[in-house]
Protein backbone atom coordinates (compact mmCIF):
# COMPACT_ATOMS: atom_id res chain seq x y z
CA UNK A 1 0.00 0.00 0.00
CA UNK A 2 1.24 3.33 -1.00
CA UNK A 3 0.21 5.88 2.04
CA UNK A 4 2.97 8.77 0.56
CA UNK A 5 0.26 12.12 0.70
CA UNK A 6 1.55 15.61 1.46
CA UNK A 7 -0.92 18.45 3.22
CA UNK A 8 0.54 21.74 3.82
CA UNK A 9 -1.77 24.18 5.76
CA UNK A 10 -0.89 27.95 5.87
CA UNK A 11 -2.10 30.64 7.98
CA UNK A 12 -2.01 34.41 8.60
CA UNK A 13 -3.99 36.92 10.09
CA UNK A 14 -3.81 40.68 10.35
CA UNK A 15 -5.81 43.22 12.37
CA UNK A 16 -5.53 46.96 11.49
CA UNK A 17 -6.68 49.92 13.10
CA UNK A 18 -7.35 52.01 10.53
CA UNK A 19 -8.72 55.26 12.02
CA UNK A 20 -10.49 56.36 15.50
CA UNK A 21 -12.32 53.04 16.60
CA UNK A 22 -11.83 51.44 13.15
CA UNK A 23 -10.31 48.09 12.98
CA UNK A 24 -10.53 45.71 10.08
CA UNK A 25 -9.65 42.19 10.16
CA UNK A 26 -8.30 39.30 7.69
CA UNK A 27 -7.68 35.55 8.38
CA UNK A 28 -6.25 33.53 5.31
CA UNK A 29 -6.01 29.90 5.63
CA UNK A 30 -4.67 28.15 2.68
CA UNK A 31 -4.59 24.30 2.57
CA UNK A 32 -2.99 22.04 -0.34
CA UNK A 33 -3.32 18.25 -0.21
CA UNK A 34 -2.22 15.99 -2.70
CA UNK A 35 -1.16 11.98 -3.02
CA UNK A 36 -5.02 11.10 -1.95
CA UNK A 37 -7.64 9.19 -3.73
CA UNK A 38 -8.98 10.84 -7.12
CA UNK A 39 -11.31 13.67 -6.33
CA UNK A 40 -10.00 13.99 -2.82
CA UNK A 41 -6.97 16.64 -3.52
CA UNK A 42 -7.70 19.73 -2.92
CA UNK A 43 -5.99 23.32 -2.96
CA UNK A 44 -8.23 25.79 -1.24
CA UNK A 45 -8.20 29.35 0.65
CA UNK A 46 -10.63 30.04 3.40
CA UNK A 47 -10.68 33.69 3.22
CA UNK A 48 -12.23 35.83 6.33
CA UNK A 49 -12.79 39.49 6.83
CA UNK A 50 -14.24 41.48 9.22
CA UNK A 51 -14.91 45.08 9.62
CA UNK A 52 -15.66 46.72 12.84
CA UNK A 53 -16.16 49.37 14.58
CA UNK A 54 -15.95 50.74 18.37
CA UNK A 55 -18.54 51.98 20.33
CA UNK A 56 -19.35 53.48 23.58
CA UNK A 57 -17.22 54.76 26.27
CA UNK A 58 -13.74 53.46 26.74
CA UNK A 59 -14.35 51.75 23.20
CA UNK A 60 -15.85 48.76 25.19
CA UNK A 61 -17.82 47.76 22.62
CA UNK A 62 -17.91 46.60 19.10
CA UNK A 63 -20.40 46.35 15.93
CA UNK A 64 -18.79 44.18 13.35
CA UNK A 65 -19.91 42.40 9.72
CA UNK A 66 -18.18 39.72 8.96
CA UNK A 67 -17.94 37.67 6.10
CA UNK A 68 -16.85 33.75 6.28
CA UNK A 69 -15.47 32.36 3.66
CA UNK A 70 -15.43 35.05 1.41
CA UNK A 71 -13.79 32.87 -2.01
CA UNK A 72 -16.34 30.31 -1.28
CA UNK A 73 -13.92 27.66 -1.41
CA UNK A 74 -14.21 25.55 2.06
CA UNK A 75 -13.70 22.15 1.92
CA UNK A 76 -13.22 19.62 4.43
CA UNK A 77 -11.05 16.70 3.28
CA UNK A 78 -9.15 14.55 5.35
CA UNK A 79 -7.00 10.72 5.22
CA UNK A 80 -7.62 8.47 8.27
CA UNK A 81 -4.73 5.55 8.26
CA UNK A 82 -5.08 2.43 9.68
CA UNK A 83 -3.06 -1.40 9.74
CA UNK A 84 -5.57 -2.47 7.84
CA UNK A 85 -6.62 0.57 5.47
CA UNK A 86 -6.45 4.09 4.67
CA UNK A 87 -9.81 5.96 3.90
CA UNK A 88 -10.40 9.55 2.65
CA UNK A 89 -12.94 11.75 3.40
CA UNK A 90 -14.88 14.62 2.48
CA UNK A 91 -17.54 16.31 4.86
CA UNK A 92 -20.02 18.61 4.39
CA UNK A 93 -19.31 22.67 5.70
CA UNK A 94 -20.51 25.51 5.92
CA UNK A 95 -20.18 27.90 3.02
CA UNK A 96 -20.20 31.56 2.95
CA UNK A 97 -22.10 33.44 5.13
CA UNK A 98 -22.18 37.04 7.02
CA UNK A 99 -22.32 37.52 10.38
CA UNK A 100 -23.21 40.81 12.10
CA UNK A 101 -21.87 41.01 15.40
CA UNK A 102 -21.89 43.04 18.15
CA UNK A 103 -19.04 42.47 21.27
CA UNK A 104 -18.85 44.26 24.88
CA UNK A 105 -15.67 44.20 26.94
CA UNK A 106 -16.12 43.90 30.12
CA UNK A 107 -13.01 44.96 32.18
CA UNK A 108 -13.76 45.04 35.98
CA UNK A 109 -15.31 42.04 36.63
CA UNK A 110 -13.28 40.44 39.47
CA UNK A 111 -14.69 37.77 42.17
CA UNK A 112 -12.89 39.02 44.92
CA UNK A 113 -14.02 42.92 44.64
CA UNK A 114 -16.03 44.42 47.05
CA UNK A 115 -18.83 47.16 46.23
CA UNK A 116 -16.75 50.49 47.27
CA UNK A 117 -13.35 49.04 45.45
CA UNK A 118 -15.54 48.85 42.63
CA UNK A 119 -17.36 52.20 42.49
CA UNK A 120 -14.05 53.51 43.07
CA UNK A 121 -12.43 52.00 40.09
CA UNK A 122 -15.35 53.09 37.71
CA UNK A 123 -15.12 56.39 39.03
CA UNK A 124 -11.63 57.04 38.04
CA UNK A 125 -12.18 55.29 34.79
CA UNK A 126 -15.26 57.64 34.17
CA UNK A 127 -12.20 60.84 34.81
CA UNK A 128 -10.35 59.40 32.19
Amino acid sequence: MNTNFFQQRFRVNFNWILGPGIIYRLDLNHQINSGLNAGFNTNFSLVNMSLGKKVFKNQRGEVSLQVVDLLNQNANVRRNITETFIEDIQTNVLQQYFLFSFTYNIRRFSKGMDEEKYKEMYQDEERD
